[in-house]
């Protein structure tokens, strides 16, 4: 993976480079890493960013992912990166592909609106998202 992204980068593909960024940001993710996560997040939002709409599906879960590191940070932020703004940036376009497939967003979506409803210091409005998010999960036979 080292040898393919330096080739990705001295061939100025960003678009691989991205998807390498946001592997290592999930895995990160996957094992609790956040500190590694948020630096693959800004590696591949600083380096090699990407518009409104991805162009590979990776990149509409690597968009959830962004939201939830983002409210991570967010409700400790001590650095200069705007991270509940980043977060609530993801979270308006997963509201815009929630409108196009409800089946396939919503739950990352309650998420993230959880997420967002922790940072706020809303423990009321955070736990009805948390819970509508696991039951449109298991609705929608991803759980």
């Amino acid at each position: 993976e080292d040898e393919f992204f330096q080739r990705a980068q001295q061939n100025k593909g960003n678009i691989l480079c991205r998807f390498v960024c946001h592997s290592r940001m999930f895995i990160a993710l996957y094992k609790g890493d956040m500190d590694v996560a948020a630096k693959w997040y800004m590696t591949s939002k600083h380096k090699y960013p990407r518009g409104m709409n991805p162009r590979f599906s990776g990149g509409l879960v690597s968009e959830f992912l962004e939201g939830l590191v983002s409210f991570h940070f967010a409700r400790s932020d001590n650095t200069d990166e705007p991270w509940a703004e980043l977060g609530e940036s993801s979270m308006k376009r997963l509201k815009k592909w929630t409108e196009s497939s409800t089946w396939n967003f919503a739950n990352k979506l309650y998420l993230l609106e959880a997420e967002y409803y922790v940072f706020v210091g809303d423990e009321t409005r955070a736990l009805e998202k948390y819970q509508a998010s696991i039951a449109v999960a298991k609705d929608h036979r991803f759980v």
